[in-house]
């Protein structure tokens, strides 16, 4: 028997699952036409993606019936590369969809990153050959390199709607692209913006003397690795040396950044990690695993800590709202996560060869103690490639993880008990999907693997609503007729390419572990429209059909009483069921489907 919520409570509960639910597909004919490297959310809950799109076959952003595409002139060779922002409301609608492109030169982008801040513009870091045109209007915005086949580095910046609001090149850094450890190329996220849209970059210049400040006075450096801070106008605001092996570049809203990478005993004995005219050099180098340093918003030295043992590679950086500093990596052997004069160490099993190793993931306060450390290991005698892809850290210090599994099996319960995930054989197509989340003490909430997804490029991305335990993912696949199942249980949802060649996802799902209680989720009556199964007729005098807005969804069917009792009860699959009502006495009843609860009426 079903027990019946009040009537104002159930429409909060049901809205709350509906809005974790609702897949949002860009589609494409060709293989590899699109692709998908990161996702963001702004305070209005849009969801804004950014990628690369191939003109070798035709394209839709729209997941609505409109087709929504995005032309380049017409003498333009097939294959062209440009690189797109597109933006939807929570319910899938498309906000707008447009391209960073040239109708000259045969243009060649990608866009890499996106980013938000309070008053909800957009930062996209992404690279172009030779030059491109940022303004999506009839104006026109250029951006130049030094031949038509020197490849730059941007940020560009639009607002909520799209307009465009500015641009900067930077000679194309060598640290953009890093090799996973399953030896798939991974792009490195190399930019953080802040509430204020203060943004600050980790850049590998490999063009020595550039001016990195657009305006009329002068910034130019030496051949290095540096964070380059500039405001929500895009006007320089400082920029500071930093380790050559730096890996990540994290903030937390109110402007702190932090930096985490490896340290090398030739070079970095020495280095001073004070940009001010004081100095602050570590000791012992030569026996660190790895570092991390903070700095506030106008880029004072704040700590730097280092981390002791042989093997231990961080690869994202990232801290909350109270300040916390979390940091996701590999390692191999035993390394000492303890900065102080305490010792703290994780052990890890020797059968990997080191470059591969484990995953980890450790907390440490704003000054920099110690929170929480562990590990998550493959399985012995069933060694696996993990990837980390992308992180985010919410409010309350949980802690999201995906990235992609080849071969093998990984435990992914750190405590005595067990989570194992199966990975992908090595030798076939890409990886497979895993999505991970942990509270703030270190503790498993969920975590999964999607078989068979062979993600494009292995690559994933997550984002997180600021209000509600949502998670939003998103990547590209190339292949027709592939179902994925993401968060197998009671918030299961499936996708399908379908007949399409290339499609981007954009999933957004509960986190099962959080959500009761946490969620307050508002709906307007377009939103609902678009989401919710429509029944009709409705009142109905005998037979009532349900069809619903995506034809991938597949359960059952219950049809429950004022007094909770089941009367009746059918499966189905596909976009439309017919169920025959006819022996239902006249009154008010409820249809459930999966997470949804809708009303209607017998005559």
């Amino acid at each position: 028997m079903f027990k019946l919520l009040p009537t104002s409570l159930l429409w909060s509960v049901l809205l709350t699952s509906l809005a974790a639910q609702n897949p949002i597909m860009i589609t494409g004919e060709a293989s590899a036409v699109l692709d998908a490297y990161d996702v963001a959310i702004d305070s209005e809950e849009n969801r804004i993606i950014v990628g690369a799109l191939q003109h070798q076959g035709n394209h839709d952003f729209d997941p609505s019936a409109a087709v929504v595409s995005l032309p380049v002139d017409e003498n333009l060779p097939s294959g062209t590369v440009t690189g797109f922002v597109a933006s939807y409301r929570k319910g899938g609608q498309l906000n707008y969809a447009f391209h960073i492109s040239d109708q000259e030169i045969e243009p060649s982008v990608s866009n890499f990153q996106v980013e938000t801040d309070k008053a909800n513009n957009l930062y996209v870091l992404g690279a172009f050959t030779g030059k491109a045109d940022f303004d999506p209007s009839e104006g026109v915005f250029e951006l130049q390199a030094s031949t038509v086949y020197e490849m730059r580095l941007f940020l560009a910046s639009y607002d909520q709607a799209g307009n465009f609001r500015f641009a900067l090149a930077f000679p194309f850094p060598d640290n953009l692209f890093g090799a996973s450890f399953s030896n798939h190329n991974l792009v490195n996220r190399l930019v953080q913006v802040d509430q204020d849209g203060n943004s600050y970059l980790l850049l590998a210049p490999i063009v020595d003397g550039f001016d990195f400040d657009p305006g009329p006075d002068e910034f130019t450096i030496p051949f290095g690795l540096y964070v380059l801070s500039y405001d929500q106008n895009g006007n320089f605001r400082f920029g500071y040396q930093v380790p050559n092996n730096t890996k990540a570049i994290g903030c937390n809203p109110d402007g702190s950044h932090y930096i985490t990478g490896t340290l090398l005993e030739s070079i970095d004995a020495s280095f001073d990690f004070d940009p001010s005219p004081a100095t602050y050099v570590l000791d012992n180098v030569d026996s660190s695993s790895f570092f991390f340093a903070a700095y506030n918003q106008q880029g004072e030295f704040q700590l730097v800590k280092d981390l002791k043992g042989p093997n231990a590679l961080p690869v994202m950086i990232s801290g909350n709202r109270t300040g916390d500093i979390f940091i996701a990596g590999k390692m191999s052997g035993i390394v000492d996560f303890d900065p102080s004069s305490e010792v703290y160490a994780v052990e890890v099993s020797e059968f990997e060869p080191d470059e591969s190793g484990d995953l980890f993931m450790a907390r440490y306060s704003a000054t920099g103690e110690l929170l929480m450390a562990q590990a998550v290991q493959d399985k012995v005698g069933a060694l696996c490639f993990e990837s980390i892809t992308d992180m985010e850290v919410d409010a309350e210090g949980n802690l999201y993880l995906t990235g992609v599994l080849e071969g093998g099996v990984v435990d992914f319960d750190p405590s005595s008990e067990s989570l194992d995930l199966q990975g992908r054989p090595i030798n076939a197509r890409g990886g497979d999907l895993f999505v991970a989340s942990y509270n703030s003490e270190g503790k498993v909430l969920f975590a999964y693997s999607v078989a068979n997804s062979r993600i494009l490029d292995n690559y994933s991305s997550i984002a997180l609503e600021a209000d509600c335990p949502i998670y939003t993912l998103t990547g590209a696949l190339a292949e027709k007729n592939l179902t994925l199942e993401l968060a197998p249980g009671d918030h299961r949802l499936e996708i399908n390419t379908g007949s399409h060649g290339s499609s981007i996802y954009i999933a957004s799902l509960l986190n099962p572990a959080l959500a009761a209680g946490n969620c307050t989720v508002t709906s307007s009556p377009e939103y609902s429209a678009f989401s919710l199964p429509q029944l009709y007729p409705n009142p109905t005098s005998g037979t009532l059909r349900v069809r619903w807005p995506s034809p991938s969804i597949h359960g059952e069917i219950h049809v429950i009483d004022l007094q909770g009792k089941v009367v009746y009860h059918q499966t189905y699959r596909g976009e439309e069921a017919s169920l025959d009502l006819s022996h239902l006495k006249s009154g008010l009843y409820f249809l459930k489907i999966g997470q949804y609860m809708l009303k209607f009426s017998k005559q």
